[in-house]
């Protein structure tokens, strides 16, 4: 989509080597990666304009024990490492879980109610957090 929207350097990136493997055979002019962005260095020395989760971390947070609520939090610590400065990160979320920890790192966060299709493919309220790393 942001491809065929005209940027140019996309990196798609997911946890699961077979959702990889199968996004390559759709899509083979695209970059693929498969990374577990809860580990530092995971995303590489690369610095990135943007991010887009689309229900990533709301999986580590709505988990609902410590230890993913820490791998959440290691997430957003790797995008933003990742980032330029002035760089977004936009989150399509279910309910804003991991806002709180957004705001810690960010330094700015904006968020937006709007109704549409969720990340679990229902129609309702969802969130859009847009995070801007300092300059």
């Amino acid at each position: 989509m942001m491809h065929d929207a005209g940027y140019t350097r996309v990196s798609n990136v997911d946890y699961s080597q077979v959702v990889v493997d199968i996004m390559r055979r759709q899509e083979p002019d695209l970059t693929w990666l498969q990374a577990d962005c809860t580990k530092p260095g995971a995303l590489g020395e690369e610095l990135y304009d943007y991010c887009i989760d689309k229900g990533a971390i709301d999986s580590l947070f709505e988990a609902g024990s410590q230890s993913m609520k820490e791998r959440g939090c290691a997430m957003i610590a790797e995008i933003h490492r990742v980032l330029r400065p002035g760089g977004r990160y936009l989150v399509v979320s279910n309910g804003g879980v991991g806002n709180a920890e957004l705001r810690k790192r960010f330094a700015h966060v904006e968020e937006e109610a709007i109704e549409g299709y969720a990340c679990d493919l229902y129609y309702k309220l969802i969130m859009i957090v847009v995070c801007t790393k300092a300059q």
